[in-house]
């Protein structure tokens, strides 16, 4: 084996750990998280098992939902720290809709207000 064929396979083994370690942090190494030989199969595996129960589970909980209230409980799911000022401008909806939404999705438990108004944030139960 010559010199440079050896430089260049060292070199692409390299990448591939540099990869590994971009997608799963330094921290992993030290925390047994699952290997790099499985995470291909793995993935494929859990993505067909979980393929129709999370989009049966999710339609469950948002199914008597308007439009509006789903467009802001999936803001508020996606960021729990978001503020009343933020949804009216990510929305375009006016002050009272997203009041009337967050009302309904608080009676029907999907979310909690945790702290104040000011500091707190959003608990999605769901």
């Amino acid at each position: 084996m010559s010199f440079k064929i050896f430089i260049s396979s060292v070199q692409k083994e390299f990448a591939k750990e540099r990869k590994w370690l971009a997608d799963y942090g330094q921290n992993a190494l030290n925390k047994g998280l699952p290997s790099r030989t499985n995470d291909r199969v793995n993935d494929r595996v859990n993505d067909r098992a979980n393929e129709g129960v999370n989009e049966e589970v999710n339609e469950g909980v948002t199914k008597n939902l308007s439009d509006k209230e789903r467009l802001v409980y999936a803001l508020i799911k996606k960021n729990p720290d978001i503020t009343n000022r933020v949804l009216i401008s990510k929305t375009n909806f006016a002050h009272a809709t997203i009041e009337r939404a967050v009302k309904k999705l608080k009676e029907k438990s999907l979310i909690g207000r945790i702290g104040s108004d000011k500091t707190g944030h959003w608990k999605v139960k769901h």
